[in-house]
């Protein structure tokens, strides 16, 4: 793959990521929007994981299907 894409921290900070959870929408509760996807849980008890922002996901997901690309909030 010819692009670098980072994947960055997320810290719980209400409930727990549960194993299953990857692909979970990462919201930004300012505004609302999804930001990024949930890859992994990183400690047993669920409160760090990682993720992927939308950016990146864009850049290695060039087929992305229209009925996820239109719901995505820029």
């Amino acid at each position: 793959m010819p692009e670098e894409v980072a994947v960055g921290k997320l810290k719980i900070d209400k409930g727990e990521l549960k194993s299953g959870y990857s692909g979970a929408p990462v919201i930004d509760l300012g505004t609302g929007f999804v930001v990024g996807l949930t890859t992994h849980k990183v400690d047993k008890e669920g409160t760090f994981g990682t993720a992927i922002s939308i950016e990146a996901l864009e850049k290695i997901w060039r087929e992305m299907p229209t009925e996820v690309y239109q719901e995505i909030e820029r």
